[in-house]
């Protein structure tokens, strides 16, 4: 998995890895635009972002059962 550019992120609601202010990494998706919010990024737990890279989400863990 490389980092790519955010405009080939997913904007479907798909949580992604995202890189922004300086190489920090959160997960976080897109949110449409609604009546009362224009789109954007956000983060868990931080909110709205503007990141500047995107990667896709490592597969979970296998189960160990």
């Amino acid at each position: 998995m490389e980092w790519q550019p955010i405009e080939t992120a997913p904007i479907d609601g798909t949580s992604v890895l995202l890189c922004y202010k300086g190489g920090k990494v959160s997960c976080g998706e897109y949110s449409d635009a609604n009546d009362f919010f224009p789109a954007f990024w956000f983060t868990y737990g931080e909110g709205q972002c503007n990141p500047t890279h995107w990667m896709p989400l490592p597969p979970p863990p296998k189960d160990q059962a």
